[in-house]
């Protein structure tokens, strides 16, 4: 069995990102799990196009515990409704998006209860 988590978070009182974490129960450490995360504007005349994904894989097994940017155009966002381009991680890693992504998962580890299971495993 799986869990998939979705949210709308907002900032300053406007739509600032949509997410999934997908994980499988009770599996975290052999499986680890997968943050979808989706940036761009979401006001009344967005379209899809206005938005674009990132995807971090979370790792909790013996070897390592942490996040990593995975292509998300080779994950299952590349095709959401929501999502008008799905970013290669060669797209995020060491750009100021990069921080703002890992900021944004930070945040939603910290204060979104129904992930607790995988923020558990990393004690």
């Amino acid at each position: 069995m799986s869990r998939l988590v979705t949210g709308l978070a907002n900032r300053h009182g406007e739509p600032y990102a949509g997410y999934q974490v997908h994980w499988t129960l009770g599996q975290i450490e052999r499986h680890g799990a997968t943050f979808y995360v989706i940036l761009g504007s979401w006001g009344d005349d967005a379209t899809a196009a206005d938005r674009f994904a990132v995807v971090l894989r979370y790792r909790a097994d013996t070897e390592a515990k942490g996040f990593m940017v995975v292509d998300a155009d080779k994950t299952q966002i590349a095709s959401h409704p929501l999502v008008g381009r799905a970013l290669r991680r060669d797209e995020v890693v060491d750009t100021p998006l990069a921080k703002e992504v890992f900021d944004f998962v930070d945040f939603l580890w910290l204060n979104d209860d129904r992930i607790s299971e995988i923020a558990d495993t990393h004690a």
